[in-house]
C-alpha cells in the first residue's frame, strides 16, 4: 500500500517513478534470467546502478519477475505516444511476448493484443504517420 498526495513521487514526478521501477525490474529480470525482458527495458528507460536492488532467487523468481516486467510494460508503455514506447513495444512483439497470454494478468491482455496490432510490420515513422492521419480524418 501507498498514500498518494501532491507530494508523492507517483504524483508530482511520474516520469521519475517510472525510471526508478524500470530500474529495480531491469536488476530483477538480470538476476533471474530474464534478459530478452531486461534488454526491452532498456531501450525505453536507462539502467541504473545507484538503486539498491530487490534480492531474487533465479529459479524461485524467474516467472513472477518475467510477469511483473511484462505488466509494467504493458501498463505504462502500452498506449504507444514516443519513440522509446514503440521501441519497446515492437521488441516485446518481435520475441512473441505480446502473443504469450499466460504470462499476462487478465486486464493486459487486450493492451497486449492492441498493441500488436499498433507495431506489428510498420516503424516508428510510418506508426505515427498512421496515428496523425487517423486523427485529423475524425
Amino acid at each position: 500500500m501507498f498514500r498518494l498526495h501532491d507530494a508523492s513521487k507517483t504524483v508530482s514526478q511520474h516520469s521519475g517513478f517510472l525510471a526508478e521501477m524500470a530500474a529495480l525490474l531491469h536488476g530483477l529480470c538480470h538476476r533471474t534470467g530474464n534478459t530478452d525482458l531486461a534488454d526491452v527495458l532498456a531501450l525505453g528507460h536507462a539502467p541504473r546502478s545507484d538503486l539498491r536492488g530487490i534480492p531474487a532467487s533465479r529459479e524461485a523468481h524467474h516467472a513472477i519477475v518475467r510477469t511483473m516486467a511484462l505488466h509494467f510494460l504493458l501498463k505504462w508503455h502500452g498506449h504507444v505516444h514516443d519513440a522509446a514506447e514503440f521501441s519497446m513495444m515492437r521488441a516485446l512483439h518481435d520475441r512473441g511476448l505480446l502473443q504469450a497470454h499466460d504470462l499476462m494478468l487478465p486486464a493486459m491482455r487486450q493492451r497486449a493484443s492492441e498493441a500488436a496490432a499498433k507495431v506489428a510490420g510498420t516503424t516508428w515513422t510510418r506508426y505515427r504517420i498512421r496515428r496523425k492521419l487517423k486523427h485529423l480524418l475524425r
